[in-house]
């Protein structure tokens, strides 16, 4: 295998690392912040 091979598997999964993460971050926002978040705040306290 080429080095420039290795670079773009690299390249590869730290994309779908970061858009991972995006993802996970956006659903996790939109679930404080959405309609259940009423809800949340009514069992915390």
């Amino acid at each position: 295998m080429h080095r420039t091979s290795w670079k773009n598997i690299i390249g590869f999964t730290l994309k779908i690392f970061i858009y991972a993460v995006i993802i996970f971050f956006l659903i996790y926002l939109y679930q404080y912040l959405g309609i259940s978040s009423a809800h949340f705040i009514y069992n915390e306290f």
